[in-house]
């Protein structure tokens, strides 16, 4: 798994600047929501042999973390879209996602001025 935080916080205040406190939210939740899919598909994908599948599906996931800051998938989606998954890619997938939900649990709570 990635050392460090889950998501970029300078990347995030940029993009939470961008859209509003109004927006940041929602953008986080429908990117968590769409990101589980996209993990499920690319563990599917490695778990049947289909590489390019795979290497499909986690390019989708990576741009999306890549806006959102979440410079672990990132890492970890480039590595299957170039054909080269580290072991476990899937399960590592699972975990980096589970990491991300929470750095922007937080984030978001820090950027909306909640406790």
């Amino acid at each position: 798994m990635p050392d460090g935080p889950a998501v970029d916080e300078a990347v995030f205040a940029n993009l939470a600047a961008d859209l509003g406190a109004g927006h940041i939210d929602e953008v986080s939740r429908v990117f968590l929501d769409n990101a589980s899919v996209a993990v499920d598909r690319v563990r599917a994908c490695l778990a049947s042999g289909d590489l390019s599948g795979a290497a499909r599906a986690a390019h989708g996931l990576k741009s999306a973390s890549g806006f959102m800051g979440a410079t672990g998938l990132v890492s970890l989606c480039a590595a299957v879209e170039a054909g080269a998954p580290p072991a476990g890619a899937g399960e590592l997938l699972t975990a980096e996602l589970v990491r991300t939900a929470g750095d922007l649990n937080l984030l978001v709570k820090r950027m909306c001025g909640a406790p």
